[in-house]
C-alpha cells in the first residue's frame, strides 16, 4: 500500500498540487479504507489540494477534458 501511496504522491506533485502524505497514510489505514476512498476523503478535508481541472484517477493525476 505505501508504494500506491508513494505513486499518488507523486503524480499530485507533478500535477502542481499540494498533499500532506501522512495524512493520506492515516486516512488509508483507518477503518481499512481503499486508497481512492482515502484519497477521497483526504481531498474532502483539504489535506489534498489540486486544481479544479484535474481529475484524480487511481494513483495518477489527469487534466479533465
Amino acid at each position: 500500500m505505501s508504494n500506491d501511496i508513494d505513486q499518488v504522491v507523486r503524480a499530485i506533485r507533478a500535477a502542481g498540487g499540494t498533499i500532506r502524505p501522512s495524512e493520506l497514510a492515516k486516512a488509508v489505514h483507518q477503518d481499512k479504507r481503499t486508497l481512492q476512498r482515502a484519497v477521497q476523503s483526504a481531498l474532502d478535508k483539504g489535506y489534498i489540494e489540486i486544481d479544479s481541472r484535474m481529475r484524480l484517477t487511481l494513483g495518477r493525476v489527469a487534466e479533465a477534458a
